[in-house]
């Protein structure tokens, strides 16, 4: 199999777990509370994690597992751990194995369903 351009193999994803762009709509951030709660975009999210864009140093490097919260605005946030498996310059990925992950894609799942979002 050839690799094309991106993360794809002859058009189909290479992960195992369907990624969701985030809709501009949201304002899904995480942030590091050891970190001094930056806030940082999520790029996308799937059942195993998070990529994000880190602009500014947080110093960690792969396999280093973080405490981390995700919001789902301004004030709600889902407190979770995950383990840093990428960081490739601004863009970091960060494994996560929680169920309150997959319950939270689960909604959005449903609302990308339902939702009429205007532009």
């Amino acid at each position: 199999m050839k690799k094309s351009s991106g993360n794809k193999f002859d058009g189909e994803e290479r992960r195992r777990d369907r990624r969701r762009p985030i809709i501009e709509s949201f304002s899904f951030f995480i942030t590091f509370p050891g970190k001094g709660h930056t806030k940082l975009p999520i790029q996308d999210i799937s059942e195993v994690g998070v990529a994000y864009s880190a602009e500014v140093i947080l110093g960690f490097k792969a396999g280093e597992i973080v405490e981390c919260d995700l919001f789902l605005n301004q004030s709600l946030s889902i407190p979770l751990s995950g383990k840093v498996v990428r960081v490739i310059g601004s863009k970091q990925d960060l494994e996560i194995q929680e169920i309150a992950l997959t319950k939270f894609l689960v909604l959005l799942d449903s609302l990308s369903e339902i939702a009429h979002v205007e532009s």
